[in-house]
């Protein structure tokens, strides 16, 4: 070991570099890996969640396999009822707009989107309120596992326009992640 090491301190621009050329040969050979065929795809053959997938697909609900985003609603003034008017409509708009949506529940109702944007009638769950009705969410559900960022897209900026003085409208979930901003700065592995 100290001859290892003597060698190490005696040579230690030509380790620096070796060890430089080792990172960059990786970093080269894992983005060739994956490149812009990776799918993140969960029906893996003989697990669980394909057998729960092709069950799903075989009793006609399909759209329960895709991807979810999350719309918050706040009402800074009044309740989120006090909304209903111009929140619904818009979530409708989202299943003629040729999103990809499979379907909205909202504290409104449930809106399918395989029916022609036609809600499932009902108040909406009071689940999806919070106690002093100010606050609520709406899942927004995809028919595909993976929609495109042009759908995600489309549908954040068809939605974000609720956002007003007195109501506030944030996104979240897996789907939105997908338009977070990007982080700028020096990858860790140059420095």
């Amino acid at each position: 070991m100290q001859k290892f090491a003597r060698f190490v301190i005696r040579r230690r621009w030509f380790v620096l570099a070796g060890w430089l050329v080792f990172i960059v040969a990786v970093q080269g050979l894992l983005s060739g890996l994956g490149g812009s065929q990776y799918k993140d795809d969960f029906k893996l053959p003989h697990t669980e969640t394909e057998t729960v997938s092709r069950l799903l697909t075989a009793s006609g609900l399909a759209s329960a396999n895709g991807a979810s985003g999350t719309m918050v609603i706040h009402a800074k003034s009044g309740t989120v009822a006090d909304f209903a008017g111009t929140v619904q409509p818009a979530l409708q708009r989202l299943c003629t707009a040729n999103l990809g949506i499979a379907s909205v529940n909202s504290p409104y109702g449930q809106i399918s989107c395989a029916q022609g944007g036609t809600s499932g009638g009902g108040t909406g769950k009071q689940a999806l309120i919070s106690k002093d009705q100010t606050i609520a969410v709406v899942d927004i559900n995809w028919t595909a596992a993976q929609p495109t960022i042009s759908q995600i897209t489309d549908t954040h900026n068809a939605l974000k326009g609720l956002s007003s003085g007195p109501l506030q409208v944030e996104f979240t979930g897996n789907a939105f992640q997908a338009l977070a901003a990007p982080s700028g700065g020096v990858p860790p592995e140059v420095i």
